[in-house]
């Protein structure tokens, strides 16, 4: 999957999902959560988890 494609993917899950960062990792193809963490944070300037909360309030 394209890194657009990607983090798209993890943006829609983030706001429309509770699924763990885990599961979001694995199905967008970041394999594991703290590299998808990591990537985000880099990406973005926030933690995935900051990035959800910020939807719920």
């Amino acid at each position: 999957m394209a890194d657009r494609q990607a983090f798209g993917k993890v943006q829609e899950y983030l706001e429309s999902t509770d699924l763990p960062i885990e599961i979001i990792a694995d199905k967008t193809g970041f394999g594991t959560a703290s590299n998808l963490r990591m990537q985000f944070r880099a990406r973005f300037g926030v933690s995935p988890q900051s990035f959800r909360k910020s939807f719920g309030e």
